[in-house]
């Protein structure tokens, strides 16, 4: 492929790294519709719901919650689910430094 400078080459490779990145979420997010299809309701979350002991080990141990924090007290159960994991931040992690590395290594500037 033909490129007018170094910073271009290392644009292409920028974009080609982040629409690689952007097709593994997709993938993963086809993967959880299909999981969450043939899953249960689940109960709301990040609220302290009533409940008895027997439904919250019931609930903490749905396919849904396996990275989910839970707390029971006195009759009230609340289930959080955290929003984004270290594996998504690993990705990022790895994206940056490969284009830091391209860049570095072609003594290209780069800001940020």
């Amino acid at each position: 492929m033909y490129y007018t400078s170094d910073r271009h080459q290392a644009l292409f490779i920028a974009l080609q790294l982040t629409l690689l990145h952007y097709k593994q979420i997709l993938r993963h997010a086809k993967r959880e519709i299909y999981a969450m299809t043939n899953a249960q309701i689940l109960p709301a979350t990040d609220t302290w719901v009533k409940a008895t002991w027997e439904d919250y080990l019931q609930q903490i141990e749905q396919p849904g919650y396996e990275k989910a924090k839970g707390y029971y007290l006195d009759g009230w159960m609340r289930i959080e689910i955290l929003p984004v994991g270290s594996d998504h931040a690993g990705d990022h992690t790895l994206i940056i430094f490969a284009v830091s590395l391209f860049a570095t290594l072609k003594s290209i500037a780069a800001k940020g």
